[in-house]
């Protein structure tokens, strides 16, 4: 719902009309986020927890990388990809899927580093509404006062 607001606005309703089946395997039709979900999904801000089966995970909490995903997609559009990642965490591998964006978030502005001595991202941390809300504002360009 937050991320869905923050690229539509104060809207009190999913952007989108809700589909007749579900996306995610683990997001029913009667699930209270249903709508907003599928609009993360409609919107390209999202592509699941798992690929196989097509899953949400609606009850796990976001990540610190996924929300470089999110935001950097609201800042840059849904079809954003990072540039490729130059190895600068001591916490983020080549390998890992989120190598490229969690670097991006960072040189974006969106997140900082969770430590600088070493220069640490922490991904795998829970992303709290506090630091959703800043990376919200960062990706918005939102003036503070």
């Amino acid at each position: 719902m937050f991320v869905e607001r923050g690229q539509h606005g104060a809207i009190p309703d999913p952007p989108y009309p809700n589909p007749a089946s579900p996306t995610f395997v683990d997001v029913p039709l009667p699930y209270w986020g249903f709508g907003w979900i599928e609009s993360l999904w409609t919107d390209g801000f999202t592509a699941g927890c798992l690929t196989s089966p097509l899953s949400y995970c609606p009850d796990r909490l976001h990540t610190r990388a996924e929300g470089s995903v999110f935001f950097l997609r609201i800042m840059n559009g849904p079809g954003y990809e990072p540039p490729p990642g130059t190895d600068i965490f001591v916490d983020v591998a080549p390998g890992d899927w989120y190598f490229n964006w969690v670097e991006a978030a960072y040189n974006e502005g969106i997140l900082p580093a969770c430590d600088t001595d070493p220069l640490s991202y922490c991904p795998n941390a829970p992303l709290d509404r506090a630091w959703a809300a800043y990376m919200m504002v960062q990706a918005k360009g939102i003036p503070i006062p």
